[in-house]
């Protein structure tokens, strides 16, 4: 693929950034995204025109990225599409079918793939190397050095249908014969074994999704992971073979991605999909293309897991007034009012400055996603605490902020007195957490025991006491609607995974007004 689709994937990620407010987290997750499905289609052999141009490939190739290389594994893609999966009862179906040389070429890949031999062991290869009963080969170099290559059942069992086929056709099956011979009869050359490669991957494009350059790239690059010297891997596939590998040598997002040891999620490929959609959607505002075609394509579907949310009580118990000297703890203490209180996102916290804080109203400015402005609320308690938080904020504050005027300076820093980072915010919640856990732990009686074992479980995010803002809000009664607003999500049905939760308020509503509870 050309260089300009690597400079409108950089576009749209500084858009993300700049437009959308997105977190730096976030949109490392679309650049790994938008990475794997670039490189997918370099190994496409697909021309400028195909993407940039109205045309049903673009959607074939969506699908078979989020339905296909998304699903399988590396070995899944390599064995299914060559047919040398033999943990499949179909493939062996096909092998038993295929003639003596078609044979001979898949105990070939089947070797390559599953040994790490080289290709020039494996023309050396007489059948007294193999030990099939203890499914291993054994061979000695120039020195006399011997070395064992290991093989699983189902390469045996198939090594030898493959040899039983080879006494049918040959009275010549003596143990110091080569194992892979020309139809002439004679041991296999470098220019026979990629003639014989070449062929058979030729033969599998016509009956594959994927194209002759991915299938070969793919293999090739497993052979190179494991220790085939890149020469050797050419020897056999040519000096134009494409590596899955990045300019600096190592392996590319789409490999790292193929050597999943099983299927990525329903709710990532759903993810990625979005990725894709979004960013066709950006092609086309600027006018590259004449229409988004991943938005036919639909999502992939998956089980919403209800979000983990804390108690009332627990939540009593972590924004219980602390007497702790660390000016961080009174501070991470802050920023956790801050946040169940409000239920503001992770970098929205982190962008608040003093001048967004309404102290008469009770209100805060806070820009979300997109750079939308929406205003949330809090009570007189927490209204005193920042209060509280910001005298010894002033104290804390760096100068390179202290010669800003009082609007622009951050509400949240860090001991040194900058802006803290969202990273920051994470490692000092659980901190925090701990630090609640242990205090309780010191007053020793069997509940408070309980309780601090029960803080030390919890995974504390950010996002959690979001949740745990709009769950208790609806248990409460709020209607979705307010909560939405709150939250600042653009759709109501993004809030209403919280309408799962409250299912004895909901039992205790229905009970009391419908005529027939």
């Amino acid at each position: 693929m050309s260089d300009h689709l690597e400079k409108y994937v950089k576009e749209f990620l500084d858009y993300l950034k700049r437009e959308k407010n997105y977190s730096s987290h976030t949109v490392d997750a679309y650049r790994t995204d938008l990475l794997q499905f670039h490189q997918f289609i370099k190994y496409l052999d697909l021309d400028n025109k195909t993407l940039f141009e109205e045309s049903i490939i673009e959607i074939g190739t969506i699908k078979l990225f989020i339905h296909k290389v998304l699903v399988y594994t590396k070995e899944q893609i390599i064995k299914g599409e060559l047919n040398i999966d033999f943990s499949k009862e179909d493939n062996w179906i096909l092998y038993k079918k295929d003639d003596w040389e078609k044979k001979q070429d898949k105990i070939i890949l089947l070797l390559l793939y599953s040994t790490g031999i080289t290709p020039n062991q494996l023309l050396d290869l007489d059948l007294v190397n193999l030990k099939l009963n203890q499914k291993k080969i054994i061979i000695s170099d120039k020195k006399g050095k011997k070395q064992t290559f290991h093989f699983p059942t189902k390469i045996e069992k198939a090594i030898r249908l493959f040899i039983n086929d080879r006494k049918k056709r040959s009275s010549k099956n003596n143990l110091n014969d080569p194992l892979f011979v020309s139809r002439e009869g004679v041991r296999f050359s470098m220019d026979i074994l990629r003639s014989r490669i070449n062929d058979y991957f030729l033969n599998v494009e016509r009956n594959s999704d994927f194209t002759l350059k991915f299938c070969r790239g793919l293999f090739a690059t497993h052979l190179f992971e494991n220790d085939i010297d890149i020469t050797d891997v050419k020897d056999i596939f040519g000096e134009k073979t494409k590596f899955l590998l990045s300019h600096t040598g190592r392996f590319n997002e789409l490999y790292q991605l193929l050597k999943k040891p099983k299927a990525i999620s329903a709710r990532s490929r759903s993810r990625k999909l979005s990725t894709v959609k979004s960013f066709f959607q950006f092609l086309l505002k600027k006018g590259l293309i004449k229409n988004n075609p991943a938005t036919i394509i639909k999502s992939p579907k998956y089980k919403v897991n209800p979000p983990q949310v804390l108690e009332e009580t627990i939540m009593k118990i972590l924004l219980t007034p602390i007497d702790s000297e660390d000016w961080e703890i009174l501070r991470d203490r802050t920023i956790l009012e801050v946040f169940y209180s409000t239920g503001i996102r992770l970098t929205e916290l982190t962008q608040i400055n003093l001048g967004d804080i309404n102290f008469v109203d009770n209100e805060i400015l806070i820009f979300g996603k997109g750079r939308k402005e929406r205003i949330v609320f809090f009570g007189k308690e927490v209204a005193n605490i920042l209060k509280l938080y910001i005298v010894e904020h002033e104290i804390h504050l760096s100068k390179n902020y202290k010669g800003k005027e009082y609007g622009a300076r951050p509400l949240f820093i860090t001991k040194k007195g900058n802006r803290i980072k969202p990273r920051e915010v994470q490692e000092r919640i659980k901190i925090f957490f701990e630090f609640v856990a242990l205090k309780i732990s010191k007053k020793k009686n069997k509940r408070n025991s309980d309780l601090s074992i029960l803080i030390n479980s919890i995974n504390p995010t950010p996002h959690l006491f979001r949740h745990t803002f709009a769950t208790h809000l609806i248990n409460s009664g709020v209607k979705m609607e307010i909560v939405k607003d709150l939250l600042g999500h653009e759709k109501l049905s993004t809030t209403q995974i919280y309408s799962h939760l409250d299912v004895k308020g909901m039992k205790k509503i229905l009970d009391e007004a419908h005529p027939h509870a």
